[in-house]
């Protein structure tokens, strides 16, 4: 007998969807920039040796709430606290030491309890068991998936009846409220060519179709900095960023990125919504200037900025406010201003979903378990500015309690050794 348990009513599935989308990964200053939104899959494309699998490993250490939440930019990674399935199934070893270089021996107790690695290749056949990636993820107990790389999980890809049905064994993976990200390769494109879209992404259409969110990256191996582009999203665009891997210190940052609103407030004369356009994405055409828009309209909103209105019909002009203060994370009156913070987004998961330092009840095979309402990071620590400050700050430890909780005894910014 089929499980229908997931059917909700109406007025649920329409009216108590959030304000903003739920991110996994996104700004943290502004909840309409979401890089990975909750129940929808992520992809990381691009051509070999440009870092997929650099960024895909920070984003799982921080999902698994080792070392600091920061990524790089103004993103932030909210943890699981189910835990991650990282599947190495291409180059294992390389994997293995790559992440070694992002963590200290401080990390093990986390480590041990909050990651899990498969190295190699998958142990079932995936087209012939649509549910196994599912089945495998709730088995051993985790909230996240993360796939290094599609490639290895299946054959021909480029063939819509392969890519159709891994998208539908992705879908299952995500039904039981479980997040999921893959790293996968890019066709060989004109150089020549600047707008990059999904179309850039091997293989078929399927492959994107199902995913929330695509980034492509762009470089040559050994590049010291690469192109990231947000071609496919669930929310208002991020970036486009040019990224800097420090493969040694396994850290990503953006090198060159633009403050919009620094932008703005240093031109005596303002800017126009082109200029703007040319300066954040490198072109100022009918869709980037309104995307352009849209972020002067909401720093106008903040009162960072002011629009004004030129003389002849000319373009409208944005300037700074003579006295700007400093931007930072929204406090909890901003849900009633029609903004949430992202620490105060999050989706129903299922009761596996535990505190920090609690054991894991994962739903079992086959069936959902009742849904309940995840932990957030303001559940987590207690306080706002805890939560503010873990964003900013990592913390050494040198002990830990018999749970695991680590003793702080030292804070040191993000970035140092």
């Amino acid at each position: 007998m089929p499980d229908f348990s997931r059917v909700m009513d109406g007025a649920t599935a329409v009216l108590d969807v959030p304000p903003h989308v739920p991110a996994v990964v996104g700004a943290l200053h502004d909840p309409t920039k979401v890089l990975w939104a909750f129940g929808e899959a992520l992809m990381l494309a691009g051509p070999t040796g440009c870092g997929k699998s650099t960024l895909l490993q920070q984003i799982a250490l921080r999902r698994a709430s080792v070392g600091a939440l920061e990524l790089f930019d103004d993103l932030i990674v909210v943890p699981d606290t189910r835990g991650v399935l990282y599947l190495a199934l291409d180059r294992p070893s390389q994997i293995r030491r790559s992440m070694r270089r992002m963590v200290r021996e401080l990390d093990r107790r986390t480590l041990a309890d909050r990651l899990h690695v498969w190295p190699g290749p998958l142990p079932f056949d995936l087209l012939a068991t649509p549910t196994g990636l599912r089945d495998m993820a709730i088995a051993v107990g985790v909230g996240t998936v993360i796939v290094d790389s599609v490639k290895d999980m299946v054959p021909a890809v480029s063939k819509d009846e392969v890519a159709s049905a891994l998208n539908i064994a992705f879908q299952h993976v995500l039904a039981a409220g479980i997040e999921l990200a893959v790293a996968h390769h890019t066709r060989k494109v004109d150089a020549e060519r600047k707008r990059r879209t999904v179309d850039d992404v091997y293989g078929s259409t399927w492959l994107t179709a199902g995913m929330g969110s695509v980034l492509l990256l762009e470089g040559a191996p050994g590049d010291p900095v690469v192109r990231a582009t947000h071609v496919k999203q669930p929310a208002e665009t991020c970036g486009p960023w040019d990224l800097e891997h420090d493969h040694v210190a396994g850290r990503t940052t953006t090198v060159g990125a633009v403050d919009l609103a620094e932008l703005v407030t240093s031109r005596p004369d303002g800017i126009t919504t082109a200029q703007a356009a040319e300066a954040i994405f490198g072109k100022a055409d009918r869709n980037t200037k309104q995307k352009a828009a849209r972020q002067l309209r909401r720093l106008k909103e903040e009162g960072t900025i002011v629009e004004e209105a030129a003389p002849n019909n000319g373009p409208t002009r944005w300037t700074g406010v003579h006295s700007r203060a400093p931007r930072r994370a929204p406090d909890s009156s901003s849900a009633r201003q029609g903004t949430i913070p992202l620490v105060e987004r999050a989706r129903p998961v299922h009761a596996g979903a535990h505190p920090i330092g609690g054991p894991a009840s994962p739903p079992p095979v086959g069936g959902e378990a009742d849904a309940v309402h995840h932990p957030t990071l303001l559940d987590q620590l207690g306080s706002e500015d805890a939560v503010i400050a873990a964003f900013r700050v990592a913390f050494d430890a040198t002990e830990v309690t018999a749970d695991g909780t680590p003793i702080v005894t030292s804070p040191t910014q993000v970035g140092a050794a």
